[in-house]
């Protein structure tokens, strides 16, 4: 019979069965105005306390299209809409020739996107190539940024290839001045230099100085064929901080700071306005002989970092209007107001000349400082320097935010946070990172979320003699993503049990819009753990939902334990540790409840030994499973090996984890998890007569008081092999004899003799069973001795009580008639005994346990049974498809298609144009896949290979078109899928598609 017969059959079926579907008013997605407006060239810093929009042609601090409803750059503290900048950009000057040439970004901007190439600039400069690329410490080739690395274009790499991340966060671009076109600004408009800029931006997710900081890195190249003579570069900025109409500015030629700040109280900060900077941390190199310069760290003898050599400032409409005033700007001179003209600065408190102007102390209302606050546009600069066509500069500078108490207080702030910026750049940045972020296994089952991750952050400690700071591993957090980029909840801390469980730290909130004291880390001295079954909504609290993708990430965190101190509120009561914390970045990993790949695990089988372990396979990444055969073995020091059978290859070695967790290593796809009891006691109990057991007088309230491993007791030669379950069977006609030593005598604890007592000892596990050595301390003083066995009769006695290792002989063993316990257990000749166990018979009061104890009477010692070298577990991994396993499903049963009924829009669709629906619970097999309509027309084939499976988690998307790549109507349509080598399966799914409308005319 041909397919359309067959689905013409099937169709009689289905339409017997189909339920109608109402159709309501879905007219698609919302979108607002700017929801199709695109700007490559920019993106934002958000990282820390400051937000800042970050272009590709060299401005920065600057919101072209107005995000917030205002066209400020610079926010802080980030998520508010308060700013301290308007706009930002970077100047170069030079003179070629004599001629003043500039490159300019001020609002507008005369730099393009992309790199010089054959002395001039890129045609397709507006590819998007040329973007700014945007990474975070710890990002992965998911980040298309991180993925589409520019190294060709200069890009900075590791030792690896991969890209070199500054800091936490990170942004790269490059730029260049070599288009004649684009030097329209009426304060410069000349001829191109001919310099490339490669601009890296980065900033540290940390509190304190780092935390109000963003460092900016410019690496200039002269790519064109003239000499730059005299050659100024120049951080431009129009501070708006808070309303614009009262801003102050300044600069203190010690840092190389300039800032701007508040005559008094803000419209929108209050009463404690911050202060705005930027720093040059690493100016341009000349040559001085005898000197030493530092580029990135380098040292570069015979030359010298030139600092901050000029401060100008001026105010809205005071602007340059050609490029020689500009020029004159950035080498010192200030504007005259009443004549226009570029004139020397004149300090009017000495009268001498300078290039700095208002280098005065505000805080102290000491030499020049401003005064009349307005609008006030301010430049530092640095130069002259030359550069020959070729030559490389690099400048390094920062943009820092400080806030206090009061306008002149946050300079005071603004200045400590640049010295200990400058701190950290003086040792190039090499300063204490987060703990390494965990790697995360993680799968979907049935109604819950597997979650397990590794140790690798475990005892991390980082460390820097110069800053005092020691930052040592503490605990793991976990959370849970409203989407993969956040929002993030946090909803569970394991730390490490110590004395710091509570971390408190100083920050910046957003909604107080200031510094605010808060939790940081949730620790509560739990322990550590690395796995975590997942069975409700983290977020909502509400069930999982079957194929619905959450998103989860585990960090590490550690402290600083050079300065920490406690924490108290204002009654005295202890709330925890005020510390510094570093956290490892946050990760997103994707799992789907239901998801039937890569869900597979088995138990090995226990080959040799007698031990009770349990050698799990997790299969972790089924793609790189081998199909190969494994052993687990164990050494004489209980720690375990891994090898590949197939191959000969030890994958892992003395292994000493045997806790049911998952801290274990993944090796070729999978995860092993050797568990196991350590040597020694699992439990004891009593057995015998109900009156005993029912009674008042039962076994823990009378007769043993406590119970350890010989080992524990003074040290005893048994190993693990040596441990066996133990019965005291007690008795009035079958005894044992018992060696004895009596407390208080001479030599106290010396050995008095071999008496008898009412019960046996046996050992039962060894078959056949043996009988046991006995050793008691009579311990109650000499008052109350009475050389037995027996408790002594007053309230409280006890006696020592010891089973050996050894088989029982009705003459004493001359390994125990030492003349001391001492020398027995202890340090006298055989002093490392074969102690088995030790416990402590007491009674209470005048109770006669001859009253209590009868025939047939039993104490218990159930001993573990660890893994020994006699133990081997052996397991052959399978590979996906070819074992049903847990979860691994080779049918068609569970193939669902979802959304169905589709109405209009998926939730994970994309746009209006981004349609789909999802074959999901497919098996692992190659298969074909055919639509249908109820005419019986075949619409769609799609021919799927495993491989696409497994990259799909065991979901196929079908984009709702036909094979001519057209929409398919609304309707109901019929799915067959046969996947080769399981069979064939059929079902119905109902589309209804939106009304097609125009959204542009």
């Amino acid at each position: 019979m041909k397919i359309k017969e067959v689905v013409l059959s099937l169709l009689i079926f289905l339409l017997a069965t189909t339920v109608a579907f109402g159709v309501g008013n879905f007219t698609g997605k919302w979108q607002n105005s700017n929801s199709a407006l695109v700007l490559s060239e920019m993106v934002v810093m958000d990282v820390n306390s400051i937000e800042m929009f970050v272009y590709n042609d060299g401005n920065f601090a600057y919101d072209n299209i107005a995000t917030k409803g205002k066209i400020d750059g610079l926010y802080f503290p980030r998520g508010t809409k308060k700013t301290v900048i308007y706009s930002a950009g970077l100047w170069i000057g030079a003179k070629v020739d004599g001629e003043i040439r500039l490159a300019q970004a001020e609002y507008s901007s005369e730099f393009q996107p992309g790199p010089m190439v054959g002395g001039t600039y890129e045609p397709d400069w507006a590819d998007n190539r040329y973007r700014c690329y945007k990474v975070n410490r710890g990002d992965t080739d998911a980040n298309a940024d991180y993925a589409e690395w520019p190294v060709a274009d200069g890009a900075p790499v590791d030792e690896n290839g991969d890209p070199l991340i500054l800091g936490d966060q990170m942004i790269w671009s490059v730029y260049n001045d070599a288009n004649s076109g684009k030097h329209e600004n009426e304060s410069a408009g000349t001829a191109p230099l001919g310099v490339e800029v490669q601009q890296t931006t980065f900033a540290y997710a940390r509190s304190g100085a780092l935390g109000n900081c963003i460092f900016m890195k410019f690496k200039f190249i002269n790519k064109g064929s003239d000499t730059l003579n005299n050659t100024y570069v120049s951080i431009w900025s129009d501070p708006d901080l808070g309303d614009a109409g009262d801003d102050l500015v300044g600069c203190d030629t010690f840092l190389s700071l300039g800032y701007c700040y508040n005559s008094g109280e803000d419209v929108d900060y209050g009463a404690a306005p911050p202060a705005v900077g930027f720093d040059f941390f690493q100016g341009p190199i000349i040559p001085s002989p005898g000197d030493t310069a530092w580029v990135s760290g380098q040292a570069v003898p015979d030359y010298r970092n030139l600092p901050m050599t000029s401060f100008g400032k001026y105010i809205n409409g005071e602007d340059p209007r050609s490029a020689e005033q500009s020029y004159l700007f950035m080498l010192g001179y200030r504007k005259d107001r009443a004549s226009g003209l570029m004139i020397p600065a004149v300090c009017p408190i000495t009268g001498d000349t300078t290039t700095f102007v208002l280098a005065g102390d505000p805080v102290t209302d000491s030499g020049w400082v401003d005064s009349s606050p307005a609008d006030r546009r301010f430049m530092m600069s640095s130069g002259p320097f030359t550069m020959e066509p070729g030559d490389t500069q690099e400048v390094v500078c920062a943009v820092l935010v400080g806030q206090g108490s009061s306008p002149l207080s946050s300079i005071t702030a603004l200045k400590q946070i640049d010295e200990g910026a400058q701190a950290v750049f003086d040792l190039n940045f090499d300063i204490p990172m987060p703990p390494p972020a965990p790697e995360i296994y993680i799968r979907g089952g049935d109604g819950f979320i597997d979650l397990a991750w590794s140790n690798d952050a475990v005892g991390d400690i980082q460390m820097n003699e110069a800053l005092g700071q020691e930052f040592h591993f503490e605990g793991f957090n976990l959370y849970e993503g409203e989407t993969s980029v956040g929002p993030w909840h946090k909803f569970a801390t394991f730390d490490v049990d110590n004395d710091v469980g509570l971390i408190y730290t100083d920050v910046v909130d957003a909604e107080a819009g200031g510094t605010q004291r808060t939790i940081a880390q949730k620790g509560e001295n739990t322990g550590l753990e690395f796995h975590r079954l997942i069975e409700r909504d983290e977020i909502t609290g509400g069930m999982l939902m079957d194929n619905r993708p959450y998103f989860f990430a585990v960090t590490a965190y550690s402290y600083d334990v050079n300065d920490t101190s406690m924490f108290y509120d204002p009654g005295g009561n202890l709330l925890g540790h005020l510390v510094a914390t570093l956290e490892s970045p946050i990760v997103a990993y994707e799992v789907r409840p239901m998801t039937h790949i890569g869900a597979f695990s088995e138990q090995a089988k226990h080959v040799s030994g007698g031990s009770d372990g349990t050698v799990y396979i997790e299969y972790i990444y089924p793609d790189e499973v081998t199909g190969d055969e494994y052993e687990v073995s164990f050494n004489e020091d209980l720690t375990w090996n891994l090898k590949n059978i197939t191959t000969g290859d030890t994958l892992l070695a003395n292994q000493t984890n045997q806790d049911d967790n998952f801290d274990y290593p993944v090796q070729e796809g999978i995860m092993v998890r050797a568990t196991g009891l350590p040597p020694g006691i699992v439990d004891w109990d009593w057995e015998g007569s109900e009156r005993w057991l029912s009674g008042v007088d039962c076994g823990g309230d009378f007769f043993f008081g406590g119970l350890m491993n010989g080992p524990d007791f003074f040290g005893s030669n048994v190993t693990a092999t040596d441990y066996v379950s133990v019965e005291i069977r007690f008795s009035f006609t079958t005894t044992q004899k018992a060696v004895l030593y009596t407390r208080g005598a001479d030599p106290s604890y010396g050995y008095t003799g071999y008496y008898d007592c009412p019960f046996t000892v046996w050992d039962v596990t060894s078959s056949p069973e043996r009988q046991l050595n006995v050793c008691f301390v009579e311990n109650e003083g000499e008052d109350s001795q009475d050389s037995s066995w027996l408790p002594g009769a007053t309230n409280g006695g006890r006696e020592y009580l010891f089973i050996m290792n050894s088989d029982y002989s009705e003459t004493p063993n001359p390994l125990y008639t030492q003349a001391t316990i001492w020398d027995v257990i202890g340090d006298g000749p055989d002093g490392d005994c074969d102690c088995l166990y030790a416990m402590w018979p007491s009674r209470r009061g005048d109770r006669d346990p001859y009253e209590y104890l009868q025939d047939g009477q039993k104490f218990i010692i159930i001993a573990s049974k660890p893994n020994i070298p006699a133990d081997k577990f052996r397991f052959v991994t399978k590979r996906a498809t070819e074992s049903d396993g847990d979860f691994i499903a080779l049918s068609l049963d569970n193939i669902k298609t979802v959304p169905n009924p589709y109405y209009a829009f998926y939730e994970e669709e994309v746009d209006q144009f981004d349609r789909m629906m999802k074959f999901i619970n497919v098996p692992p097999a190659d298969m074909k896949i055919r639509i249908f309509n109820l005419a019986g027309d075949l619409v769609r084939t799609m021919d799927v290979t495993v491989a696409e499976v497994f990259a799909g988690g065991g979901e196929i998307y079908w984009d709702l078109k036909t094979d001519e790549d057209m929409w398919v109507a609304s309707g109901i349509y019929v799915w067959l899928i046969e996947a080769d080598g399981i069979g064939s399966k059929f079902g119905k799914m109902a589309i209804f598609t939106e009304v097609e409308q125009l959204t542009n005319f």
